[in-house]
């Protein structure tokens, strides 16, 4: 590396330049960010092609700075009707260790899985963009018709107009991606609910089940992908005047996760609100491969 402190940053995960302003500590931050991105070939920030800049994130703390701003919380939002309502989101950090997982999880994948992976991803991305939403029915197995209204990166929206208590519904988009890389059959409810280890079916597999079934009835023509493995890349996450927020409330239990003894899976922990996530059992933790810099004025 091109910098004194990058390896002090690789070895110890979490550093903290203190001193007094304009002594130039956010620059170094970002100076030492680059370098390590680039593997010791540039200390610009600004000369960091876009994917390389993704690996780093920059937040400054001020005491308004709090847990749902920097892990997650509830937002308000308007509803199809046009009524408020409020949903949960993922904050600043939260992304950020997502983008860092995704990293890790794709460096240790085979070449076959990536393959089958991008040939899912192709399958759903046909499907999803031939419907028309709102008007092309399905049917679950007794016979609930229901129509898919939308489509994000992690929620597969439906309305089910029969039923009258609650005629919406967010299916966790992950769960048919697995179903459809898993190579399985799946012909009825209780195999979904075995295939994802449960004891008890949801009202989600039953549409789970019927989306599955309906992209399986089409005869997609798949383009072959030339993929290759990823490699593993440090993310860093800058935290400028780290001392202005008021630190316990902002990272909450994430201080255990922050431990350098405790990253990965050895640090996961639930996290304030866990009992709202499609998976209310997932864990949060920060991959090796995080980087936290902080910087703070000593006066």
């Amino acid at each position: 590396y091109r910098n004194l402190y990058s390896n002090n940053l690789i070895e110890s995960k979490n550093i903290i330049f203190r001193g007094a302003p304009g002594t130039g500590k956010t620059y170094l931050a970002k100076e030492i960010a680059t370098d390590i991105i680039s593997n010791g070939y540039l200390d610009d920030y600004s000369l960091l092609s876009d994917q390389q800049k993704k690996q780093i994130e920059f937040v400054q703390f001020h005491p308004s700075y709090d847990y749902t701003d920097f892990v997650e919380g509830l937002r308000p939002k308007i509803n199809d009707d046009g009524s408020m309502g409020f949903e949960l989101q993922d904050g600043v950090f939260k992304k950020f260790v997502a983008r860092a997982k995704k990293n890790l999880d794709d460096s240790q994948k085979s070449q076959e899985v990536i393959e089958k992976e991008a040939t899912v991803q192709e399958i759903m991305a046909d499907y999803f963009s031939n419907i028309e939403f709102g008007v092309d029915e399905l049917e679950i197995a007794r016979g609930t018709k229901f129509y898919i209204t939308s489509v994000d990166d992690k929620h597969i929206n439906i309305s089910i107009p029969e039923n009258k208590i609650s005629d919406k519904l967010s299916l966790n988009i992950n769960e048919l991606k697995e179903m459809l890389e898993s190579d399985s059959n799946f012909t009825q409810v209780k195999d979904v609910t075995r295939f994802f280890d449960k004891l008890n079916a949801t009202q989600n597999y039953s549409y789970d089940l019927a989306i599955f079934n309906a992209i399986k009835s089409k005869k997609i023509e798949i383009r072959k992908y030339i993929t290759k493995q990823e490699k593993l890349k440090p993310y860093i996450f800058i935290i400028d005047e780290i001392n202005r927020g008021e630190i316990s409330k902002i990272f909450g239990e994430l201080f255990y996760s922050i431990d350098p003894g405790y990253r990965g899976k050895t640090g996961e922990v639930s996290t304030q609100y866990a009992n709202l996530h499609d998976n209310p059992d997932e864990k949060f933790y920060i991959p090796e491969n995080v980087y936290i810099i902080g910087t703070m004025n000593d006066i």
